[in-house]
């Protein structure tokens, strides 16, 4: 399943920026809540306000005092926990939004179990945090896809959250050029957290495509995590920094972005990829891979012949970590050049058509390269080379 971008980016075209309406949000639960239980609204209006009335509040065309408010939520059956969360979801989102981005999982889970049985769109846009949070990638593509149709009746702010996280979730499901452009598109805002995630996951957007902007969209980022106090973010971004530049052999640079990271694992990550990538032929010791992340410690065994996590590799395929590719090591496990020839032209070659990941991309080209001389099939290897000029 995937998310229809082009739907997403054609709409928030069309949309009237709307300016937050405190009430319009709960006027959409209020309607929602009386269509779903099968009511009329003279039924919930009926010695409140006048249907007319209830109408507009539904609408977000006018501010109900709080006597016809607790009225109505009794009547739709709202107890007071729900009543004080629906009169604070505003806050709510922006709470989760703050906790995706510090990373704290646990309140977010809170915010969406307190809310839970909500329908508004606002609260939809909280579920989708929470589910991206928790990677249930392929439910937070159904909100996404849900929400669409509702765009136009967003605030400016709901919208902004919406959209960034549209975007996110392309990166977790490896639609990268689609979710760019979904970033690309998102207007500056007065929110720091919605600029600081969305220039983080344009850096990594540019890594995973190997862009040659992936330099300047790290010191962006970079700049705006020291402006806003948040330096103890930077470490990973530098350390994804550093293995973008050990991809593409710019060892003087690399050199000095090693030297700023002071997280343990990540050193043991660069300094290991650092002799995968530039010697080759040298074997592994142990000790170098001691402390390394299961992927560069596969990567390791690999090399030193050791496939003693082969059969773990169906279970790798869940990994979404941004220094992991399933595709290398399940490759790298083939045994003959017939597996690896077809492997490619039949199980990476359709994935790279959907992730554009450039790096990825050029070693696997390079190895059906190698393959086509071996096995005197060119066309293959041609057809490969020219498949993201035929799009």
């Amino acid at each position: 399943m995937r998310i229809n971008t082009e739907k997403i980016i054609k709409k928030s075209m069309q949309r009237n920026k709307n300016s937050e309406q405190y009430y319009a949000v709960v006027g959409l639960e209020f309607k929602n809540r009386r269509l779903r239980q099968s009511k009329t609204l003279t039924g919930v209006s009926s010695h409140t306000c006048s249907p007319s009335y209830m109408s507009k509040i539904e609408n977000g065309k006018i501010k109900p005092n709080r006597f016809v408010m607790n009225e109505v939520c009794n009547k739709l059956q709202i107890d007071e926990e729900k009543k004080k969360y629906l009169f604070s979801i505003s806050a709510k989102l922006n709470v989760a939004l703050n906790s995706y981005f510090n990373n704290e999982i646990e309140l977010i889970n809170q915010i969406y179990m307190e809310g839970k049985g909500f329908i508004n769109y606002r609260f939809k846009i909280i579920e989708l945090i929470y589910n991206v949070s928790n990677k249930k990638f392929d439910d937070a593509v159904e909100i996404v896809n849900e929400l669409g149709t509702l765009i136009p009746s967003m605030c400016e702010e709901d919208f902004s959250i919406y959209m960034l996280f549209s975007g996110i979730l392309c990166y977790y499901t490896g639609d990268y050029l689609d979710g760019r452009e979904l970033l690309l598109k998102l207007t500056n805002s007065s929110n720091e957290y919605i600029t600081l995630l969305k220039l983080k996951y344009l850096f990594y957007f540019s890594y995973m495509l190997n862009d040659r902007v992936a330099i300047y969209d790290y010191e962006k980022y970079k700049n705006l995590l020291i402006e806003t106090g948040n330096v103890l973010m930077l470490e990973e971004t530098t350390y994804v920094l550093g293995l973008y530049l050990l991809r593409n052999k710019c060892l003087h640079e690399y050199s000095k972005v090693f030297k700023m990271i002071k997280n343990k694992k990540y050193k043991t990550n660069l300094s290991l990829y650092t002799k995968l990538l530039i010697n080759p032929n040298i074997e592994i010791k142990p000790e170098w891979y001691k402390d390394a992340s299961e992927y560069f410690k596969c990567l390791a065994l690999i090399r030193n012949n050791d496939f003693s996590f082969k059969d773990k590799i169906l279970s790798f395929k869940k990994e979404i970590e941004i220094d992991f590719n399933h595709l290398i090591l399940e490759y790298l496990c083939l045994e003959s050049d017939e597996e690896k020839y077809n492997y490619i032209l039949f199980v990476a070659k359709p994935s790279l058509l959907r992730t554009h990941e450039m790096y990825i991309f050029k070693y696997f080209l390079e190895e059906l390269n190698r393959l086509a001389l071996k096995f005197c099939r060119y066309k293959d290897f041609v057809n490969m080379y020219n498949m993201f000029n035929e799009e």
